[in-house]
């Protein structure tokens, strides 16, 4: 059995031991404590950029936000801008159609007002033709078939003749009887412009005539006025009318017709 001073001096070999662990435990402590403490500085560097990065999320949580109410906004302007602009194209294509619509019935009034001023001008002219039928026919007695004479002369002619409008001598412009012609009798139309419906209608209200005399009448076809285009002056040809125009004066045959020969 050990004695009192082995024991003693195990004992103390133990603590020396145990203090030399102890020593290189705590020296151990403290290089881990060493090694952890950048991990630890590491950890709240972390930490505290998350917390940043939170608050930088946040943020732009915030402004994604804004934005998000902006642009709402901005489709409802959008809409609402779009919406009114249907609006106002309809309202343009309204008034559009409108002017149109105005434009239409002025050119159509323009129409009407240059149609009665042609035929007022006609009218003019067909008025002043018969009160120069003696100098344009040569001498005699007529006149419109308004006149009461005329009318009443031509109505006995025509008494037994049915004829169209465009064939009827009472709707020509002058009726005349040349002077010392008996048996002949003069149909005219009047116009400023004389056209290819003024000489057929001149040559068949004088067939009117002619078939009305029952071979007793000779009926000449005559147009006059201020001017005779050419496709009309060759119908008139083709038809035997004779013309007066203004400023030229009368074709042949009618100038052999004034004369009586």
């Amino acid at each position: 059995m050990p004695t009192l001073e082995e024991r003693v001096a195990a004992l103390e070999a133990a603590v020396t031991r145990f203090t030399g662990a102890l020593t290189d435990t705590v020296e151990t402590l403290k290089s881990l404590v060493g090694t952890l403490s950048p991990l630890a500085d590491s950890f709240r560097a972390l930490t505290e950029a998350e917390h940043e990065t939170t608050r930088a999320v946040r943020e732009l949580t915030g402004v994604v936000g804004s934005l998000v109410g902006t642009v709402k906004a901005l489709a409802e302007a959008q809409t609402r801008t779009e919406q009114e602009l249907r609006t106002l194209i309809g309202r343009v294509d309204e008034l559009t159609a409108r002017v149109d619509g105005l434009a239409a019935d002025v050119a159509a009034l323009a129409g009407r007002l240059d149609r009665m001023e042609f035929k007022q001008e006609g009218e003019r002219y067909e008025a002043e033709t018969v009160r120069r039928a003696a100098r344009i026919l040569g001498p005699g007695e007529g006149g419109s078939p308004d006149e009461l004479e005329v009318r009443r002369r031509l109505g006995q002619l025509l008494a037994s003749v049915q004829v169209d409008r465009e064939a009827d001598p009472a709707l020509a412009d002058i009726i005349w009887w040349p002077e010392g012609q008996p048996g002949t009798i003069v149909i005219v139309e009047a116009s400023p412009t004389i056209d290819a419906v003024d000489v057929v209608r001149a040559r068949r209200r004088a067939e009117t005539l002619e078939a009305a005399g029952a071979g007793k009448l000779r009926a000449y076809p005559v147009v006059v006025g201020q001017s005779l285009p050419d496709g009309a002056r060759r119908l008139a040809a083709e038809l035997g009318v004779e013309y007066y125009v203004e400023g030229e004066g009368p074709s042949e045959g009618l100038s052999r017709l004034r004369a009586g020969t």
